[in-house]
């Protein structure tokens, strides 16, 4: 059984967008209806170019006693399908092995978070990948995989200080970020380097003014035993 809807763009371009999160409800009268197992709804994203249905992963958020509610990652605008059918759903795709590069743990230098993608089925499919940063969606990655091949998908960050929190697919992970920025700490060891080079200079020029003013006492002196020499 199938449904279908559009998204489109409101009050912004549709080529402005990079990636959203959409939410759509299921109204449980039409699963009930069609005798759709729930877990089996599915949402397609029609792909013009290609001309064919394009699977997307939603997570089930909520429901009540009237609708489902499913969060939906969607990377363009275009016609959705939804489906579900009397048996449980296929596993499409497999996450697994969430890594995060962390090699200098400072402010503003880049993390990496890699994670390996499957596709479970035999044929083409594709998978986005979404990266959450503290419950709160960050970037996203589209693979098209043929069947049963996998790749990995990799987002690079450059966190302030803090305590992250992330999450591609169901793969959490965690790391934190002390200590000052390096370029805070370049800037200031240039700004200890231009006050001592200030303070070098200063001396500098008092030593020479005392210097010269010794040396123009000396030749004072001199010149006044010279005169008086030269007038005996």
């Amino acid at each position: 059984m199938s449904d279908y809807l559009e998204v489109t763009a409101d009050n912004f371009q549709a080529g402005d967008m990079l990636v959203a999160q959409v939410t759509l409800v299921v109204e449980k009268s039409w699963i009930r209806e069609n005798n759709i197992h729930e877990w089996s709804i599915q949402f397609s994203r029609y792909d013009e170019v290609a001309g064919e249905w394009k699977p997307a992963q939603a997570n089930r958020i909520g429901e009540d006693e009237e609708i489902i509610r499913y969060s939906l990652i969607v990377t363009e605008f275009s016609i959705w399908s939804i489906t579900g059918s009397a048996d449980p759903p296929l596993v499409i795709f497999q996450v697994d092995d969430l890594q995060i590069s962390l090699s200098d743990p400072q402010p503003e230098v880049a993390v990496t978070i890699t994670a390996m993608v499957t596709n479970l089925l035999n044929e083409l499919a594709e998978y986005v990948a979404v990266l959450w940063i503290n419950s709160r969606l960050s970037d996203s990655e589209t693979v098209l995989l043929k069947g049963n091949q996998f790749a990995p998908v990799s987002f690079t960050i450059y966190p302030e200080r803090g305590t992250y929190e992330v999450r591609i697919d169901q793969l959490v992970g965690t790391f934190k970020i002390g200590g000052i920025p390096w370029a805070a700490i370049v800037w200031s060891i240039v700004v200890v380097l231009l006050l001592l080079a200030g303070g070098w200079f200063f001396l500098f020029v008092v030593w020479r003014s005392r210097r010269s003013r010794q040396h123009d006492q000396s030749f004072r002196e001199w010149a006044v035993l010279r005169l008086g020499q030269v007038g005996g």
